[in-house]
């Protein structure tokens, strides 16, 4: 599986020796968990962007400084660019600010938390089931940073968690967008370095129990298990396979194959659709590809 990363900001370059950048912390992540996993990074205050989302498997948009309605021309064109992965059911994770884009772009409603900042550790109650959700978990606790939240979800949104102070957490749209507030990329002694930076900013009671949360124990590698779990549980489902296959010119079928051995009993079949729509220059209609991979057939492939 091939993830690209949607970057939003950089670290303190003060802290980037020692810490590293956004994506690097991403990647190190999901590598813990799974080593074969691939990544490609684009800075969205660049405006770098794929060529096609069929370019990756899935993407995730990072957190920021900044606010997802901040007047900033990169924004805007990342606002769409989420609403074009939605809209072609492409696989799509947000943290923090990309949690909020995700929201906004969708029709949801992200805004200033009324309660000010939260800094340190924090612990979500897990709203709902799904076979993807584990290792399973009833509550867990994450790094977070920040100051603006998701206070309306958008439509078709289902809540995955909550707490007090951040009652829209975690939700996902379907089987292709799943977003969270915290940061499991984080690490405590990025995120006391973070703290200490913007004590003034925090003032003294938030920065004060910040750091005192950070006493507590986090689970950024089961939320990570979560995340790719439902990324293959999205990209597993016979939809999602079609509508590659017949969005991307059959690109992305080795890789399917790769990720889900189990289709190469039809490998042959397809392969010779494409090589007839090559030779005769004609597309492989809808139709066409329906034909011979049926509704019926593909039953055999459900995970």
């Amino acid at each position: 599986m091939r993830i690209g990363i949607l970057q939003c900001d950089a670290t303190n370059e003060n802290f980037r020796d020692e810490h590293g950048d956004y994506p690097g912390m991403f990647i190190s992540l999901f590598q813990s968990i799974d080593p074969e996993l691939q990544f490609a990074v684009f800075d969205m205050r660049l405006e770098q962007y794929p060529q096609t989302p069929q370019e990756c498997d899935a993407y995730l948009i990072t957190g920021s400084r900044f606010s997802v309605y901040d007047d900033e021309a990169w924004i805007r064109k990342l606002e769409k660019f989420v609403v074009e992965l939605h809209r072609k059911k492409h696989p799509l994770l947000g943290i923090c600010f990309g949690h909020q884009m995700v929201a906004r772009a969708l029709g949801g409603k992200a805004e200033k938390a009324s309660q000010g900042w939260g800094a340190g550790v924090q612990s979500f109650h897990k709203t709902a089931t799904k076979s993807w959700l584990y290792p399973a978990l009833e509550n867990f606790s994450l790094l977070v940073f920040y100051q603006d939240q998701v206070t309306q979800l958008p439509e078709g949104a289902e809540l995955l968690a909550e707490n007090e102070l951040c009652p829209i957490a975690a939700f996902q749209i379907e089987d292709h967008i799943l977003t969270f507030q915290g940061h499991p990329e984080l690490e405590k002694t990025y995120t006391k370095a973070l703290l200490e930076l913007r004590e003034e900013i925090l003032g003294p009671e938030i920065f004060a129990a910040g750091v005192k949360s950070l006493e507590q124990s986090i689970q950024p590698q089961v939320i990570t298990n979560w995340m790719i779990n439902f990324l293959r549980n999205g990209a597993s489902s016979w939809k999602q396979i079609r509508y590659n296959l017949r969005n991307s010119g059959f690109a992305l079928w080795p890789r399917i194959l790769c990720q889900f051995p189990k289709l190469k009993i039809t490998y042959n079949k397809i392969q010779r659709v494409k090589n007839c729509a090559e030779q005769t220059g004609q597309a492989v209609t809808e139709s066409t590809f329906e034909k011979i991979a049926s509704e019926k057939t593909a039953k055999r492939f459900e995970h």
